[in-house]
């Protein structure tokens, strides 16, 4: 017995085995494409996240580097650059005679490429000092100061500071801690205790006593600028004791009574030092100067 092949059987298994390879190559490809199309979003997605952590880094980097200009001398600048970081600057004289700086500062990454830009402008928290020892002047003496009206000026104004309620005890850790500081702060009454020295020729200090009295002891030793500050523009008293000395000025905004057994050298140059110091200065971003770039 013979069997007889039907050719219509064979050429239909013949279509069937075309149309299933077919349909899987067209299932390969639209898996093909669609794995490409996942994978080039991972790699976005990847390149992303780089992108916004680089982003990220380098900002939180630009901060760093700006916190460091506020006190930076202009001969350690080279330092802190590198192949990433590149700061210009430009040097102002203003009509005060004060100091101002503008620095441009790039930050800059290769892989991935990109580059960040701002300026900064840095200046002294203390815009004016006395031409005079002793000086009582009413007519918005903060404002001249410290750029400040009286009522919201307060400690926080400065971004190195020392805040006591007495820092004239006799006790060494205030005078330790004295010693340290550029500015300080006092509510209240103030005493420079009897033979001690507060600032230097090339360290002088900032004491602002808001309501209060001051007394230097018995030889005791200022250099710098003392404000006083009272609310009412009372009148208060300033005390130099026998061999006591003042390098610099003192300075009120209400009326007076000075006991001066000791002696009181106006110093321009020590007030000059005082208005350039590092712990004085102030930094902020200039609007709109940010700009960041492939």
């Amino acid at each position: 017995m013979h069997t007889r092949f039907n050719p219509l059987t064979q050429e239909r298994g013949a279509v069937a085995l075309a149309t299933m390879g077919i349909l899987l190559s067209i299932v390969s490809l639209s898996l093909w494409v669609v794995s490409q199309r996942l994978t080039n979003e991972l790699q976005m997605v990847r390149r992303g996240l780089a992108y916004n952590q680089a982003y990220a880094q380098l900002h939180a980097r630009h901060a760093s580097v700006a916190m460091q200009l506020r006190t930076a001398d202009f001969n350690t600048l080279q330092s802190l650059e590198s192949e990433q970081l590149d700061i210009a600057y430009q040097t102002f004289i203003n009509s005060n005679n004060t100091r101002s700086v503008l620095f441009t500062v790039t930050l800059s990454l290769v892989s991935p490429s990109l580059h960040i830009k701002q300026d900064f402008f840095r200046f002294s928290s203390l815009f004016w000092f006395p031409l005079q020892a002793v000086t009582s002047d009413q007519s918005n003496l903060t404002q001249k100061l410290f750029n400040r009206d009286f009522e919201p000026l307060s400690a926080s104004h400065f971004q190195h500071i020392l805040e006591a309620q007495k820092l004239g005890s006799q006790e060494a850790s205030n005078r330790q801690a004295m010693s340290k500081e550029s500015v300080i702060w006092v509510e209240g009454n103030w005493e420079l205790p009897d033979d001690t020295q507060l600032g230097s020729l090339d360290a002088p200090v900032l004491v602002i006593v808001k309501n209060g009295n001051i007394a230097l002891g018995n030889r005791a030793s200022f250099y710098g600028l003392l404000v006083q500050l009272d609310a009412e523009s009372n009148r208060r008293n300033a005390t130099l004791e026998h061999g006591a000395k003042l390098f610099g000025a003192l300075v009120t905004n209400g009326q007076l009574t000075l006991n001066n057994y000791g002696n009181i050298m106006y110093e321009k140059n020590v007030l000059s030092a005082l208005q350039q110091r590092a712990e004085l200065q102030n930094i902020y971003p200039v609007p709109h100067s940010w700009n960041d770039f492939d």
